[in-house]
C-alpha cells in the first residue's frame, strides 16, 4: 500500500452481479464517508440494522494518492470488506 491510505465508503442502490462493470454498476446511495486504512489494522465504517434476505452492494474508491497492490491466498486474515453481525 502506498499513499494517504483515504479510502471513501459507498452504499450502491442495487445489487453487483458477475456481470456488474464500471460502466453499467448501481448508482452510489449512500456514502459512508472517507476513512483512513493502514495495514494490520480494522476500521468499523457503519453500524445500522441488516436487511434480512436482502443483497447489498458497496463501493470503496480509493482517495488522494492511495494505491493498494495485494495477492490473496488462502491463509487467514483475508483482506476484504466484512459485514457482520455484532
Amino acid at each position: 500500500m502506498s499513499g494517504s491510505g483515504a479510502i471513501d465508503f459507498q452504499m450502491l442502490e442495487g445489487p453487483a452481479s458477475q456481470k456488474t462493470s464500471y460502466s453499467n454498476q448501481p448508482k452510489m446511495s449512500k456514502d459512508l464517508g472517507v476513512f483512513p486504512i493502514t495495514p494490520g489494522s480494522s476500521t468499523v465504517v457503519a453500524t445500522g440494522p441488516c436487511a434480512a434476505g436482502m443483497t447489498v452492494s458497496y463501493e470503496l474508491v480509493a482517495k488522494d494518492s492511495t494505491a493498494l497492490y495485494y495477492f490473496q491466498d488462502y491463509n487467514p486474515a483475508a483482506l476484504g470488506l466484512y459485514v457482520v453481525a455484532c
